[in-house]
């Protein structure tokens, strides 16, 4: 399967802590700098870099404001919506 190739499998440890996301980050750093005369692999690194970032930004956006996982943050007044077009009017 391609998603297995394409997968670092890294989740489970990253979420129970038997690796942290700064030692991923500092080896994959490291790896990409071996890898400078390929720049496929080079740019694959740093997408997965770019990503492990993004998920420490929202595990720490939730952790300050858990309310954002159940409810709206940003609520928008009934005519905004109609005159959006958001919803039928």
């Amino acid at each position: 399967m391609a998603q297995q190739k394409a997968t670092s499998h890294l989740s489970p440890h990253l979420t129970f802590g038997t690796i942290s996301v700064r030692t991923v980050y500092q080896r994959t750093k490291a790896v990409s700098l071996e890898l400078a005369d390929q720049p496929k692999a080079e740019f694959s690194l740093k997408a997965f870099r770019d990503r492990l970032r993004w998920h420490d930004s929202f595990t720490q956006r939730l952790y300050f404001h858990p309310e954002i996982a159940h409810t709206n943050r940003y609520l928008y007044k009934p005519h905004c919506i109609k005159q959006c077009g958001l919803v039928e009017k």
